[in-house]
């Protein structure tokens, strides 16, 4: 099931894209926000001249950039939202992708906006358990190779992590010998 039912590049991040294909520099997408706010008017035209969420609650790190193969100009961004050292419960009803504009500074680069009170956010409990939305946001970009993120902050997907563990584990089988404080040799061309 979507959360979001509804995703605009904003009047800023077109002329971010302008100025980028312009100049021959990429985009630098900063972080996410989402919020609780209620957009009555999710029509295009009204999305795309917001510049910041109307009830910001969280932010995040963006996890992962991704391109869809053949198709340069659209970035695949994945952002790992979670409950951690959240007070109270709020609905997930809009997010924000920001940017870095060379001229501007911090934009409100695409906004997803959700049905009223759709799905929420619980507060973290406490006893260690984390409640997690792996999202993944698929945005224009004038060249995703040129787009780069800051992942100052970012979160890993459970999925990720294990395939990392995986490999770690692999490569862990495949080392021998040595004593405390020595380094390990491999002992095959895994």
């Amino acid at each position: 099931m979507a959360i979001f039912t509804e995703g605009v590049l904003t009047k800023k991040g077109q002329a971010l894209i302008a100025k980028s294909e312009s100049r021959g520099s990429g985009i630098n997408l900063t972080h996410v926000r989402t919020g609780a706010g209620v957009h009555t008017d999710t029509s295009v035209e009204s999305l795309e001249q917001l510049t910041e969420l109307i009830d910001v609650k969280q932010e995040f790190g963006i996890s992962d950039l991704s391109t869809i193969e053949g198709n340069a100009a659209v970035a695949v961004i994945t952002a790992v939202l979670n409950n951690r050292g959240l007070m109270e419960l709020y609905y997930l009803n809009e997010m924000g992708v920001y940017a870095d504009d060379p001229d501007e500074g911090e934009i409100l680069y695409c906004i997803l906006v959700s049905e009223n009170n759709m799905i929420y956010m619980p507060p973290e409990n406490g006893t260690g358990g984390i409640s997690c939305i792996t999202e993944r946001i698929y945005v224009e970009v004038t060249n995703a190779e040129r787009t780069t993120i800051n992942v100052d902050g970012a979160v890993v997907s459970a999925t990720d992590f294990l395939a990392l563990r995986k490999i770690v584990e692999a490569v862990i089988e495949n080392l021998q010998g040595g004593a405390d404080g020595q380094m390990l040799t491999k002992d095959s061309g895994e």
